[in-house]
């Protein structure tokens, strides 16, 4: 019976049986603090703005991180970043139960699975269910599949890139007015919540172009889907701009594109393992997309190349601009990802047999699922951590104190402090005027981590065990 079951299964049915099977397994750990080995200091960073969202300190045009300055400046904390919507959504989960580090991995698993079904959606609309469903396997376990259940925006903003693409198909091939607003807000939230969507969104002028509607029709549809990015260009560019300058805090504007070209060609190596390993985390899935490339080609399939060369410049644009940010962080592939998903499974689909597709879909996800299995844990030594905010309690510190922690710029243990301040390199601890100078600025606490400094300040003593050193000022 349940043989019978499966083999009557359409693709559509193959592919929600897929996401929801993606969607349990990434429930494992999903309740971890953010205490991965990668990526914690990025999610940590999100969550400290979503905590003070939650406890009523900012709101969602300031938002507020817990470093309150770099060096011994003094600043609000307030911060230039991508629109908050992600950490407003675990700000408004924690104002019904509390607030806790793992909310916002499960409203990012949330949108991210849906942002799975409409991406089969949009292909089977376009292309075939066969190919949609290919695409869709190999990108729920690409890159995507570790990413998608973490506190960041990446593949929650171009989940809701999917949603808006989604919706435009739905107004080209029947102009309802419904279907054009839910297009430009959620293109327009795609843009403010991680501004790499625009990567995926790039295929917006061609769908329009190679549309049925009328000329007067794609006219204006392209002069109102300036709107969004309008909106986003004020976002990035200006508001961030003005409130990094107020706040004095820093703001990631990227590099000049020459000299991230320069910085590509000094680590050609670690960008090129990017392309041909950490995009699909599958050996087997880069050969399958290589031989896409080949088929593409030769099968003249021009709707292919068409998306595959647009989105292809936009990303490259993109990385170059990212510069350093992109050379050492993988997840910089997350945009590039649903393509290189696409070109493999358009190789999948040319095999004669259907049962060799899904051996190679099969061979694919496993060793995609297997080069990210770590991450579903967290490493007993890396627990005592969350100790630090029970131990600055007991030393009868309040959540008002302002402490310096030698974080060597990971602010990491401020965040799992509860408190505000600083993060500083172990080296300035030597330096007695900045020590003074922090103190003037209303520290109390120094918390010295002993395997990354072994020596004694000149302050009073309150706690030692063998993670933490800490010292009050008088």
């Amino acid at each position: 019976m349940m043989k019978a079951y499966f083999k009557n299964l359409s693709y559509q049915q193959w592919a929600f049986h897929f996401i929801v099977i993606l969607f349990v397994i990434r429930l494992v750990g999903i309740t971890h603090p953010p205490l991965e080995v990668n990526h914690h200091w990025r999610q940590v960073t999100g969550l400290m703005v979503a905590r003070n969202f939650s406890e009523g300190q900012t709101d969602f045009f300031h938002p507020k991180i817990d470093e309150v300055g770099v060096g011994t400046h003094v600043s609000s904390g307030v911060i230039g970043m991508e629109f908050p919507l992600l950490n407003g959504l675990i700000a408004a989960v924690s104002s019904v139960f509390g607030f806790d580090h793992w909310y916002g991995r499960l409203i990012n698993l949330l949108v991210s699975s849906l942002g799975l079904w409409f991406f089969f959606l949009v292909i089977k609309k376009y292309w075939s269910d066969r190919l949609a469903f290919y695409a869709t396997a190999i990108l729920g376990t690409s890159v995507w599949f570790a990413f998608s259940r973490k506190t960041m925006p990446d593949t929650f903003s171009i989940s809701i890139a999917f949603f808006s693409i989604y919706f435009l198909k739905k107004f080209l091939d029947d102009t309802k007015w419904l279907y054009l607003l839910s297009y430009l807000v959620l293109s327009g939230l795609a843009l403010l919540t991680k501004i790499p969507s625009a990567v995926v969104l790039a295929v917006v002028p061609l769908m329009i172009y190679f549309s049925s509607i009328s000329l007067r029709k794609k006219c204006m549809l392209t002069l109102v889907s300036l709107l969004p990015i309008a909106l986003a260009v004020f976002w990035y560019f200006g508001w961030n701009v003005m409130i990094a300058k107020e706040s004095g805090m820093w703001y990631n504007v990227g590099e000049e594109i020459p000299k991230g070209w320069h910085l590509f060609i000094q680590e050609s190596g670690t960008v090129a393992k990017h392309f041909y390993f950490s995009t699909l985390m599958s050996y087997v899935g880069i050969v399958a997309f290589v031989a896409g490339l080949f088929f593409m080609i030769l099968k003249k399939e021009k709707a292919l190349q068409l998306v595959a060369g647009v989105v292809s410049v936009f990303f490259i644009l993109f990385a170059l601009k990212s510069g350093r940010h992109f050379v050492f962080q993988h997840y910089y592939m997350i945009p590039i990802a649903p393509v290189f998903s696409l070109i493999a499974a358009f190789a999948l689909i040319q095999l004669q047999k259907k049962w060799m597709s899904v051996v190679f879909l099969v061979a694919i996800s496993v060793e995609s699922i297997a080069n990210q299995q770590h991450d579903f844990r967290i490493h007993d030594r890396n627990l005592y951590k969350l100790e630090l905010e029970a131990i600055l309690d007991g030393l009868g510190s309040s959540r008002e104190d302002l402490i310096v922690i030698n974080g060597e710029g990971n602010p990491q243990e401020l965040y799992l402090s509860h408190r505000k301040g600083w993060t500083c390199v172990s080296t300035e601890l030597n330096d007695i005027q900045y020590l003074n100078a922090l103190e003037d600025a209303g520290a109390k606490y120094v918390v010295v981590k002993p395997n990354e400094w072994v020596q004694t300040i000149p302050l009073t003593l309150v706690f030692e065990n063998e993670h933490y050193r800490i010292y009050r000022f008088q």
